[in-house]
């Protein structure tokens, strides 16, 4: 089968005569140019007169274009410069370099041929530079950009005093809080305004404090605190999970950099970054998250006593009453099942069932997290008593 480029063959663009057509893989001309040389090119480019030759006809034009740079430049022909002064060329000094004279003012220097014909060439008498600016003192000083006692409100509503100026453009500042934070900020950045580490951020409680631990290098930790702060204090929170209602935070660890502080001091945290913070199974019944009744515990340990106030009914824990028989049926989440203990006429013998079976767990889980946890929390859940009134 004729390919469809061969009735271009013998046809002439420009240098190039169209010999044949090969495809590799896209269709391709073989021409032969003028020069006697040879060369392989898409057939669109040719067509289209892209390629107008083997690559002769672009070095002729390199060489014509280079013909008048590399002619010399007589002796005692005349240039102007930018500044519309008169110079000439004296002598060649390589055969790039040129010695020139300013006509008017006798000045003589060397430069590049180019820049001879550019006339980018300064007559360093008739043009000299401006002398250096001098600047007499007056004995004016430049007002600072804060005074000492002047009271500033940062973005978030923190006022704070300027009490000093320092050396090296700083000053020192002082909050008007019950804190009274202190601190060494640069002069303009103190206009600007400066946050304020204590101000209650969280719920109204919280707040980061000055130290080494932010929510931007230790987040995980942030996000532990913040949540335990926000379960105790935030009002829509509590609405939603009335569990800790009445729960509260030691007055130590409203400050973040405390609470980082003793995390990052428990074994369990730093060898498990994923365990839960638990308040009441080290004492049991423990409304207040303080350091010495807090512990990091595993998440099925956790689960175990989660009561979910909210949705409990009239019923002791772990015991609802059957809709069509009126029996009331006692179960226990194992593991994340949920397993029925049996129906029963009381709400009492039904909790009875549930507590054993409750406590039992407790114990299991115990066992089997014993070389893990705090021996703390390891002895309470050995002693862990159900009662009716959780």
């Amino acid at each position: 089968m004729e390919d469809f480029y061969s009735k271009h063959i013998g046809e002439v663009y420009e240098r190039l005569t169209v010999k044949s057509v090969v495809r590799n893989p896209r269709p391709q001309f073989v021409c032969a140019c003028e020069c006697g040389g040879s060369v392989t090119c898409d057939v669109f480019s040719v067509l289209h007169k892209k390629t107008r030759s083997c690559g002769c006809l672009r070095l002729e034009v390199l060489k014509e274009s280079g013909k008048g740079n590399l002619k010399p430049i007589a002796t005692g022909t005349r240039f102007k410069n930018k500044r519309g002064l008169d110079f000439e060329v004296v002598e060649y000094v390589t055969s790039t370099r040129i010695r020139i004279r300013f006509v008017e003012s006798g000045y003589e220097t060397i430069s590049a041929r180019k820049e001879v014909k550019k006339g980018s060439i300064r007559d360093w008498i008739a043009t000299p530079l401006l002398p250096a600016t001098k600047y007499e003192k007056t004995g004016i000083k430049r007002k600072p950009a804060v005074e000492v006692g002047q009271i500033i409100e940062n973005f978030y509503g923190s006022t704070f005093e300027v009490i000093e100026l320092l050396a090296g453009a700083k000053c020192r500042i002082k909050f008007l809080d019950s804190f009274g934070y202190e601190k060494v900020v640069l002069r303009n950045d103190a206009k600007r305004g400066i946050r304020n580490p204590y101000r209650l951020s969280v719920a109204g409680v919280g707040y980061i404090g000055a130290g080494t631990y932010s929510p931007a290098n230790s987040l995980q930790l942030w996000t532990v605190w913040s949540n335990m702060i926000t379960r105790c204090y935030d009002e829509d929170s509590l609405k939603k999970n009335i569990t800790y209602v009445g729960c509260s935070v030691h007055k130590v660890w409203h400050c973040f950099q405390n609470f980082a502080a003793w995390s990052e001091a428990q074994p369990e945290f730093i060898k498990n970054k994923d365990w839960c913070l638990d308040k009441d199974i080290i004492e049991q019944g423990n409304k207040i998250y303080s350091p010495d009744k807090c512990s990091y515990v595993p998440v099925a340990i956790n689960n175990l006593f989660t009561l979910r106030g909210n949705k409990r009914g009239e019923y002791p824990l772990g015991v609802h009453k059957e809709g069509k028989s009126g029996k009331f049926i006692a179960q226990i989440n194992r593991e994340g099942r949920r397993i029925c203990l049996g129906r029963f006429a009381t709400p009492e013998q039904a909790f009875l069932v549930y507590k054993e079976a409750k406590e039992s767990v407790v114990k299991e889980i115990a066992e089997k997290y014993k070389s893990e946890i705090n021996s703390q929390v390891y002895t309470s859940l050995i002693n862990w008593k159900v009662e009716v009134t959780d």
